[in-house]
């Protein structure tokens, strides 16, 4: 939801907005250590470089990625 806001702000209304999410774990410890997030993106005008900007902008803002921050690692995958 904060990808397609801040796309959205920037001027490319996102037409579709596929992310896939795969979770790494650690058995032991139950517990979620990775998260990678795949993002694809197709909106007026949006071009790759442009559309990394962005995501790692819409990131920093997402209250998900804001409360794993510090606890799980969050790769961006564009």
């Amino acid at each position: 939801m904060a990808l397609s806001h801040v796309l959205t702000q920037a001027g490319h209304r996102p037409e579709s907005l596929p992310v896939t999410t795969t979770c790494g774990w650690d058995p032991t410890a139950l517990r979620i250590t990775r998260m990678v997030l795949q993002v694809e993106a197709q909106a007026p005008g949006l071009e790759g470089h442009r559309l990394q900007e962005l995501a790692e902008q819409a990131e920093r803002i997402c209250p998900v990625s804001n409360a794993l921050h510090g606890n799980v690692e969050i790769v961006l995958e564009v």
